[in-house]
């Protein structure tokens, strides 16, 4: 089953969705985010509304150029979510 969850709308709104089309539809997790080169920050709100769930797994990709602050939002966690990992290849 796939939902899409717009990284184009307000924090409030990504929390929204994915509290109705994730976690209210039993889903365990958040795939397949890919963040544009240099504007990884734009996963933020995906990334804190999965931690507001329980830690729901999430996966991103990179796209090629990688920047440096592109690695360095999911690893460091700006917003401040807990619980992240990193899995390289």
């Amino acid at each position: 089953m796939r939902r899409t969850v717009s990284t184009d709308l307000e924090p409030e709104q990504i929390a929204a969705t994915v509290e109705r089309e994730v976690v209210g539809r039993g889903l365990h997790g958040i795939g397949e985010l890919t963040p544009p080169p240099g504007r990884a920050g734009m996963i933020e709100p995906v990334l804190q509304a999965a931690a507001d769930h329980g830690r729901l797994p999430v996966v991103v990709h990179g796209f090629a150029p990688t920047t440096a602050d592109d690695l360095m939002t999911p690893a460091e966690g700006r917003g401040g979510w807990p619980g992240r990992r990193i899995a390289g290849p």
